[in-house]
């Protein structure tokens, strides 16, 4: 797996209809063409189907936790 290092803020998402809502990232550059790459070759999905997604392992500060990204 590669590692790309992205500097950008976060962005929230809140559903209209309930209490919930998600924080999201923009990857831009060379970051995106290398996870979009990803993506479509399905070498980050670990032999499971993903819905076009990548699998990654994202870190903020010392937090680090196993998520998806849909490259668009």
């Amino acid at each position: 797996m590669e590692d790309f290092t992205v500097t950008t803020a976060l962005w929230r998402w809140q559903s209209a209809t309930a209490p919930a809502a998600w924080f999201f990232v923009t990857i831009a550059g060379e970051a995106a063409d290398g996870i979009r790459m990803a993506a479509m070759t399905g070498q980050w999905l670990d032999g499971r189907k993903g819905f076009g997604s990548a699998r990654v392992e994202a870190n903020i500060g010392g937090t680090r936790w196993k998520t998806s990204v849909f490259p668009h």
